[in-house]
């Protein structure tokens, strides 16, 4: 089946394109979005039905975002991008003199010339992106290996379980790849985790669909736990986080957690 996005200009005209694949389709309190990827204008975002802009003419969105500024702005000799993207406003930006020097200092830092800037720079932030990703993957398994087996751990309630543990140095990201590892392991209940990192500690909680239905709220049991930590946080019911300031409660934390969660569990 095909699939076709229409831009409609007016009641009787409209232009369409074939999409390959709908990435995003969300409607927010402001505005519909939808992102889709095609083969003629590559990746493409629109908003309440008019696409705004494309991978095939990005350079129309960023010429949109330099030039007006810069065209009213009497004497610009510094410009701060904050995000930059693939590239494409430092790119409009390199067409003014006056930051030409900026451009070149810019250049040296990636050992570059300014016309190979754009170049070394996405290959730069590609290799950033992979770094970043292998080095989550490291640090997901080193969660996996400190956290050992913690089924020794586990509490039967009825027909469920409770989990609560903790693990050392792992950021809230890692603690939510861990919860949903562990849920599998509890099979139906709820599962808790508590780390220190950097002098602070992050804290989350899980429960499974049929503990939901039971009367366990993992939003409520943040709620009674953090201030053990010196924190505060809370959620939905199927899941929670918080942070906190005092890694010595993590102990009280944990115990804690066992026993609101075994009585939401009752």
């Amino acid at each position: 089946m095909e699939l076709w996005f229409s831009d409609y200009h007016t009641d009787k005209v409209k232009m369409s394109v074939k999409a390959e694949k709908q990435l995003v389709g969300e409607q927010t309190d402001f505005q519909r979005i939808d992102v889709f990827d095609s083969k003629e204008f590559g990746r493409f975002i629109s908003s309440d039905g008019s696409i705004v802009f494309s991978e095939k003419d990005e350079f129309v969105y960023d010429e949109m975002i330099v030039h007006v500024p810069m065209a009213v702005h009497p004497n610009v000799r510094r410009v701060l991008v904050i995000g930059g993207g693939d590239g494409g406003v430092a790119r409009e930006l390199s067409y003014y003199k006056e930051i030409e020097e900026k451009m070149q200092e810019a250049a040296a830092m990636l050992k570059a010339t300014p016309d190979q800037l754009l170049d070394k720079l996405s290959h730069t932030l590609k290799e950033v992106k992979e770094l970043t990703s292998e080095n989550e993957s490291l640090k997901a398994k080193l969660a996996n290996e400190s956290l050992g087996d913690v089924t020794s751990d586990m509490v039967a309630v009825g027909d469920f379980n409770v989990l609560a543990t903790s693990v050392e140095g792992v950021d809230m990201n890692g603690l939510r790849d861990l919860g949903d590892q562990l849920k599998t392991k509890v099979s139906e209940g709820i599962v808790v985790i508590a780390s220190a990192n950097d002098g602070k500690v992050n804290l989350i909680a899980m429960a499974t669909d049929g503990a939901v239905k039971k009367g366990a709220h993992a939003g409520n049991l943040i709620k009674e736990v953090a201030p053990l930590v010196g924190g505060g946080g809370g959620g939905r019911p199927n899941m929670a986080q918080a942070g906190g300031k005092n890694p010595a409660g993590i102990a009280d934390a944990i115990a804690k957690a066992k026993e609101v969660a075994t009585s939401q569990l009752s």
